[in-house]
C-alpha cells in the first residue's frame, strides 16, 4: 500500500503544480481531462488552498500582494537590526526550509520583553508555503495553555515579509535539560506529563502537532516546558485550510510510521511521537534511527531496557555519550538498576505508545498520561493485561509494610509444619540425582581417557593412530560395553556422533546417532533433555541426506511434544530450534526460519543472560538465517553484534571468533559489500589455519565464503586457487566420491566454462554426475539438473551435438520428475534443448521449444526472479528467428529487450548477455539490409565482449570477421 500511496502522491503533486499555473477557466478544463478519482482529489486540494485564513483576512490580502508576481522583488535579505512590523530583529535563533526565527524586541515601547519573530522566506513563497504559514497563525491563536508558547501578533512587514510574533522561550530541549540536571525517572515523568497536557489541549482544539521532538519542547529557567512550532500542524476540522499532499515535513527519528507510508494523520500520530520522546527521556536512546527504510520495514521497537542491554555490546568506550554507564548516571542509577527499573511497566507503557498500528496505541493522550500517573502511584497500568498476580504485586508494592507483617505471622505458623518434610525430600532427590550424574561423568571421563591415552604412549609418530581411527575404535567399544548402563552408552554415542559430525565425517556419525535415538526413545520421557537432544541430532543426519522436509516434520513435532509434556527452557530446546531454523531455511520457509532462530536466542538469554557462549552460538545462527532470508540489513546488525560478543568471550585468536567473522562475511557479500567481506573471510581463514591442523567444516565454510566473494569481485585467478584448495579440503575430509564435494566441482566447472576450457569443464561436470550415479538422491536435484544442462552447453562448444542432445534430454527428465512440467527449471531445460536443435539445424522445433520455455518462465510465481532466464531465452529466440530469415521479428524482439539489458549490465554474466544480444541485433539489421546499423551494433558488441572475455575466444573472432566483412566493398557481379 505504501508504494501505491507514494506513487499517487507524487502524481497529485505534479498535477497540483500544473494547476497552480492556470487561470480558473483553464483549470476547469484541465480538471475535466483527468480520471474521476484524480479529479476529485485535485479539486479538493485546490479548494483547500483557496480557503481563507480564519485569523485575519487583511493579512491574506497583504500576502497575496507579495506573492502575486513580485517574488523576486520581495526577496529582501533579512538581517539583524532590521525592523519587522513593530519589532527589531536582534539575532537569528534558527532557520528552516520555509522560515527563519529571530530574537526581537518591540520598538514602539508598548512592552519591553523580548519575543521570537518567525519570518517567511518570501523568495521561497509558494501557494503551499503561503497556506501553511497562514494556517500556523490560525493554529497558534487557538492555543491558550501554560505549556504552549503564545502567539502575540502577525502580519506583513513594510518589506513584504510575512511574519508571526511568538513568546520567546529562553530554554533548552527537554532531553538535554533532564540530562544536564541528572533528573531521576520520577522527575522526568512529571515533566513529561506537563508536555502531555499541552498536546492534549491541542487535540481538544482539533490540532495535531505532527513534529513533536525535543527541539520543539523547550524547558525554561523556571523548569516549566513550552511546546513550540506548530508549523506543520494539521487541523482536524475539515473546513479549515490544509497543506498540500506530497510534501513530507517531519523529523524521521520521532515520526510515526503513517507519516512515511501515507496513512491518515490523527491524534494517534502525536501519541507515537510522545512515546518516542518518553523512550529517549527514560533510557537516553532513540527507538529508531533516522533511516526511512527502518520505518517502512515496520521493524518491531526494542523495549528501552533491552535497548540499553544491546547498546552495551556495541559501545565499549566508557567515555562514549551512549555508554550505559553514562546514560544510567544521568538518571541517578547504575546500568543494571536502570534496566531493572525500566523493565515491566515503563517498557510496557512506552511500547504501547509506539505501536506501528495506530489503533493499538493509547486512544488519547489523556489515557497515555493516566497510565504514567498510575505507574507513579504504583497502581496497575491499563496497558497490562488484568492479571491477578500482576494486580496483587502492585497491591504489595503500595502496602508493603502491612502485608509483610501479616505474612510473617502466617508464614511462621506454616513453616514449622512443612519445612522439615520438604527439605528431607528435596535433599534425597538431589543426592540421588547427583550420584547418578557423577557416575555417568566418571564413566565418560574414564572411557575417553583410555581411548586417547594411546596417542601419548611414546610410539613413533608415524605409528600413532589418527583422531579418526581412535574415534572409530571408540565407536566399536561403545557397542560392546555399557550394556548395563544405557545412560552412559547414550551419552557416549551422542558425544562421539557430534564429534564425527563436527569433523565432517557424516557417514561415521550416522550409525552412532541412530543408536542414540533408539536408546532415547526407549528410555527417556519426551519432556527430558536427552530425548530432545537425540531428536535434534537425528534431524541433522536427515539434512545431510538432503531430506529436509522429513527432518522439518520430525523435529518440529519433537519440539512440540517436548514442550507439550511440560519441559522447561533448556540449552537443548535452543539447539533444537536453531536446527529447525536451518532446516526451514533450506525449504524456503524464511519467516519460520527466522522466528525459530529468534526464539532460540531468547531462550539462551533467559537462561544465561547477555554474555554467554550459548547466547553467542544462537546469535551466530540467527545471523545466518537472516542472511539466507535475504534480510541483509538485519543480518549485518546481528552479525556485527555476534562478532563483538565472540571477541569478548573467546578473544581474537579463537576458532569460534573466526566463525563469527565468516558469518558476517557471508552477509556482507550478499549485500555486495565485497571488499569488507573479503577482508573478514581472509582474517577468519588465517585464524583457522593456525588453529586447525587439518580440514574441518568450519574451515571449509570460510574458504567457501572467500571463494564466493572472489568470484563476484571478478578475481578469477585467486578464485581458482582457493576453490581448488576448497575442493582438496573437502575431499580430504569426506573422500572424493562424497556428495559434499559436488558443489565445489560444479563451481570449478563454471570457472572452466568461463575460460572456454570446455574439456576441463566437462570433466568436473561428469564427476558430479558420477557421484549422483553412485549415491542416488544424495545431491540436490536442482544441482544435478544444472549439471546436465551445462554439460549440453559444453558439448555444443566442442561440436559434439548428438551427445549434447542426450544431455539436454536428461536434464528435462530429471527436472520433470523433481519439479514438474511448469517449473522454472523446466523452462531453462526447454531453452537449452532449443539451443541444441538450432545448432543441429532443426529450426522450427527449436522455435517451438523456446516459445514453450518463455511461456513457462512468464507464468512462474512472482517470488522467483527469472528476469535473467527470460532474457537468455529471448536472446535464444532472436537467434532462431535470424536463422529462419525473420530478421524484422528478431530485431523487434531485441530492441524491446535492449533497455532492460543495458539497465542491469554491471557484472560478467549480464555484460555477456548484453554483448551477445547486441551482436544478434547486428545480424538482424544486416539481414534487413541496414549494414551501417549492423556495423555499429557489431562494434559495440565487440567492445562489450573484449571487456569480459579472453582475447582469443570464438565470439570475439566471429565479431571481428563480421566487422571486416561489412567493411569489404561489394563484389562486382558484372565480372
Amino acid at each position: 500500500m505504501s508504494g501505491r500511496w507514494s506513487s499517487r502522491s507524487a502524481q497529485l503533486e505534479a498535477l497540483l503544480d500544473e494547476a497552480f499555473e492556470l487561470d480558473p477557466e483553464a483549470c476547469t478544463r484541465f480538471l475535466d481531462t483527468l480520471e474521476p478519482e484524480l479529479r476529485e482529489h485535485l479539486a479538493m486540494l485546490l479548494k483547500a488552498d483557496a480557503a481563507p485564513c480564519l485569523l485575519d483576512r487583511g493579512g491574506i490580502d497583504l500576502v497575496e500582494a507579495v506573492l502575486s508576481g513580485h517574488a523576486d522583488d520581495a526577496r529582501s535579505a533579512i538581517a539583524a537590526g532590521q525592523q519587522i512590523g513593530s519589532y527589531r530583529l536582534v539575532r537569528l535563533l534558527g532557520e528552516g526550509g520555509m522560515a527563519s526565527v529571530w530574537l526581537a524586541e518591540r520598538v514602539d515601547g508598548r512592552f519591553n520583553h523580548q519575543v521570537a519573530v518567525k519570518c517567511l522566506k518570501t523568495g521561497l513563497a509558494t501557494p503551499e508555503s503561503r497556506t501553511r504559514f497562514l494556517l500556523e497563525q490560525q493554529i497558534m491563536a487557538q492555543m491558550l495553555h501554560p505549556y504552549i508558547a503564545r502567539l502575540y501578533d502577525a502580519g506583513v512587514s513594510s518589506d513584504n515579509v510575512p511574519f508571526i510574533v511568538m513568546e520567546w522561550i529562553d530554554g533548552v530541549p527537554q532531553t538535554r535539560y533532564c540530562d544536564e540536571r541528572r533528573l531521576g525517572l520520577t522527575e522526568r515523568l512529571q515533566l513529561f506529563l506537563k508536555v502531555c497536557s499541552a498536546v492534549a489541549h491541542a487535540h481538544q482544539n482539533l490540532v495535531v502537532h505532527r513534529d513533536l521532538k525535543p527541539a520543539n519542547i523547550l524547558v525554561g529557567n523556571d523548569g516549566e516546558p513550552r511546546l513550540l512550532d506548530f508549523g506543520i500542524a494539521k487541523l482536524l476540522d475539515e473546513s479549515a485550510p490544509v497543506t498540500r499532499t506530497g510534501a513530507q515535513m517531519l523529523t524521521p527519528e520521532y515520526a510515526a510510521p503513517e507519516q512515511f507510508n501515507g496513512g491518515a494523520i490523527t491524534t494517534a500520530t502525536d501519541i507515537y511521537m510522545l512515546g518516542a520522546n518518553l523512550y529517549e527521556l527514560l533510557c537516553g536512546l532513540r527507538p529508531r534511527n533516522a533511516s526511512l527504510h527502518a520505518v517502512l520495514a515496520d521493524v518491531a521497537i526494542t523495549a528501552p531496557s533491552d535497548a540499553l542491554r544491546s547498546v552495551s555490546r556495541t559501545v565499549t568506550a566508557i567515555t562514549d555519550r551512549q555508554h550505559p554507564e553514562q546514560l544510567a548516571a544521568e538518571r541517578g542509577f547504575s546500568p543494571e538498576r536502570l534496566r531493572r527499573t525500566l523493565r515491566g511497566d515503563l517498557d510496557t507503557i512506552v511500547l504501547k505508545a509506539l505501536q506501528a498500528d495506530p489503533s493499538r496505541r493509547y486512544p488519547t493522550v489523556e489515557a497515555f498520561s493516566e497510565d504514567i500517573g498510575r505507574y507513579l502511584r504504583q497502581q496497575p497500568i491499563s496497558a497490562r493485561k488484568d492479571a491477578g498476580m500482576y494486580r496483587a504485586g502492585r497491591f504489595l508494592q503500595r502496602h508493603a509494610i502491612a502485608v509483610a507483617l501479616g505474612a510473617l505471622v502466617i508464614v511462621g505458623q506454616l513453616a514449622a509444619t512443612t519445612v522439615s518434610v520438604y527439605q528431607a525430600r528435596r535433599a534425597e532427590n538431589e543426592t540421588r540425582h547427583a550420584q547418578t550424574e557423577a557416575t555417568r561423568a566418571l564413566a565418560i571421563k574414564e572411557f575417553l581417557t583410555d581411548l586417547f591415552e594411546i596417542s601419548d604412549a611414546g610410539m613413533p609418530r608415524d605409528q600413532v593412530p589418527t583422531t579418526q581411527t581412535l574415534l572409530q575404535d571408540g565407536a566399536k567399544r561403545i557397542r560392546g560395553e555399557f550394556a548395563d548402563a544405557p545412560d552412559v552408552k547414550f551419552d557416549l554415542l551422542l558425544l562421539l556422533g557430534r564429534i564425527q559430525f563436527h569433523l565432517g565425517q557424516y557417514a561415521s556419525a550416522e550409525p552412532l546417532l541412530k543408536e542414540a535415538l533408539s536408546i532415547a526413545n526407549a528410555k527417556f520421557t519426551s519432556n527430558s533433555v536427552p530425548w530432545l537432544e537425540a531428536q535434534t541430532e537425528w534431524a541433522r543426519v536427515l539434512t545431510v541426506r538432503n531430506q529436509y522436509a522429513l527432518a522439518a516434520q520430525q523435529l518440529s513435532a519433537a519440539i512440540a511434544t517436548h514442550q507439550h509434556a511440560g519441559a522447561a527452557d533448556s540449552d537443548a530446546l535452543a539447539d533444537g530450534l536453531a536446527e529447525l531454523s536451518w532446516i526451514d531455511s533450506h525449504l524456503d520457509q524464511s519467516d519460520r526460519s527466522v522466528a525459530s532462530a529468534r526464539r532460540a536466542v531468547e531462550i539462551a538469554r533467559r537462561l544465561h543472560g547477555e554474555r554467554h557462549p550459548k547466547v553467542q552460538e544462537m546469535l551466530d545462527n540467527l545471523a545466518r538465517m537472516l542472511q539466507r532470508a535475504e534480510r541483509l540489513d538485519e543480518a549485518e546488525t546481528v552479525g556485527r553484534a555476534n562478532v563483538v560478543l565472540s571477541s569478548e568471550l573467546y578473544g581474537d585468536h579463537n576458532a569460534k571468533f573466526a566463525h563469527s567473522l565468516t558469518v558476517l562475511a557471508h552477509a556482507l557479500a550478499d549485500d555486495n559489500k565485497l571488499a569488507e567481506s573479503e577482508r573478514l573471510a581472509r582474517q577468519a581463514l588465517a585464524i583457522e589455519e593456525s588453529v586447525y591442523d587439518r580440514p574441518n567444516a568450519a574451515l571449509i565454510a570460510t574458504l567457501s565464503s572467500l571463494c564466493d566473494t572472489l568470484f563476484n569481485e571478478d578475481k578469477i585467478d585467486e578464485f581458482d586457487v582457493f576453490e581448488n584448495r576448497l575442493l582438496a579440503a573437502q575431499t580430504q575430509l569426506s573422500g572424493p566420491d562424497d556428495p559434499s564435494v559436488a558443489p565445489f566441482l560444479a563451481n570449478l566447472s563454471l570457472l572452466e566454462t568461463r575460460r572456454h576450457r570446455y574439456e576441463q569443464a566437462e570433466a568436473y561436470m561428469r564427476r558430479v554426475l558420477s557421484i549422483d550415479d553412485k549415491r542416488p538422491d544424495s545431491i540436490a536435484k536442482s544441482l544435478v539438473g544444472d549439471m546436465w544442462r551445462n554439460l549440453a552447453d559444453a558439448l555444443i562448444a566442442q561440436h559434439r551435438l548428438p551427445e549434447a542432445t542426450t544431455a539436454a534430454q536428461k536434464a528435462i527428465e530429471i527436472d520433470l520428475r523433481a519439479f514438474g512440467n511448469r517449473s522454472h527449471m523446466m523452462g531453462m531445460d526447454l531453452n537449452e534443448s532449443a539451443f541444441v536443435d538450432m545448432e543441429m539445424g532443426r529450426l522450427q522445433p527449436a522455435l517451438e521449444r523456446v516459445d514453450a520455455a518463455l511461456e513457462i518462465l512468464g507464468k512462474c510465481p512472482p517470488d522467483i526472479d527469472l528476469a535473467d532466464d527470460v532474457n537468455i531465452a529471448s536472446l535464444q529466440k532472436s537467434a532462431i528467428l535470424n536463422r529462419l530469415g525473420r530478421h524484422d521479428d528478431a530485431k523487434a524482439l531485441l530492441m524491446d529487450m535492449m533497455p532492460r539489458l543495458r539497465k542491469v549490465a554491471s557484472d560478467y554474466a549480464h555484460l555477456l548477455v548484453l554483448a551477445q544480444s547486441v551482436a544478434e541485433l547486428g545480424r538482424a539489421q544486416a539481414g534487413s539490409g541496414d549494414i551501417s546499423a549492423a556495423l555499429a551494433s557489431w562494434n559495440e558488441a565487440l567492445t562489450w565482449q573484449q571487456s569480459v572475455q579472453w582475447p582469443d575466444t570464438h565470439e570475439i573472432a566471429e565479431l571481428q570477421g563480421l566487422i571486416a566483412q561489412a567493411h569489404r566493398p561489394p563484389r562486382d557481379t558484372k565480372q
